[in-house]
């Protein structure tokens, strides 16, 4: 099954869990849209929007149960295409969670949890 990934950090998922909804971003309501990532894009975006005391984590995401909310669009800053949903991302559409953890001067994932786990 095709996945994207949506980085939060812990705090938001303990929020989400809690009420079983997925805020936006301040630059998802900025832009219009949810960004996402492929599980390839992933550690450039950790990288460039998160840092340790964060804590981020991968919510891994259905691309099936987006449908036709999911564009691709071109990002001049990545130079490639990245995955963009135009409407709220629901806590059904997440498969489960992957801890982040920082290791040099790159990142690695954890193994994938349950939702009801993470």
């Amino acid at each position: 099954m095709p996945v994207l990934h949506r980085l939060i950090s812990t705090a938001e998922w303990g929020e989400a869990k809690r009420i079983k909804a997925i805020f936006p971003s301040d630059l998802d309501v900025k832009s219009g849209f949810v960004h996402l990532s492929t599980p390839s894009q992933s550690s450039e975006t950790v990288k460039r929007y998160f840092s340790p005391e964060v804590m981020p984590l991968i919510l891994e995401i259905d691309v099936e149960q987006l449908g036709d909310a999911l564009k691709w669009e071109y990002v001049p800053s990545r130079g490639q295409e990245m995955p963009h949903l135009y409407r709220d991302l629901r806590f059904s559409d997440v498969l489960g969670v992957r801890s982040v953890e920082f290791v040099n001067d790159g990142v690695s994932f954890g193994s994938l949890m349950l939702v009801d786990d993470a």
